[in-house]
């Protein structure tokens, strides 16, 4: 089955503002860990997504920190 990752626009805002912290903060270095770490996290619901918790359940929606 194919599954597809749908984020919020809210989450994409996070998102957005946690790099532009961690590269203003810290470094790009860091900022790769992060994606990498995000990323990580989105094979994982890729793979399975009932490993995370539902937060809608008459949408079929979890969420993944």
């Amino acid at each position: 089955m194919n599954r597809e990752i749908i984020w919020s626009p809210a989450a994409e805002k996070d998102f957005e503002s946690i790099l532009e912290y961690l590269q203003h903060k810290w470094s790009n270095r860091i900022s790769r860990r992060f994606i990498n770490k995000v990323d990580d996290n989105i094979e994982l619901i890729l793979e399975d997504p009932k490993i995370f918790p539902v937060i809608n359940k008459e949408l079929g929606i979890r969420k993944a920190l």
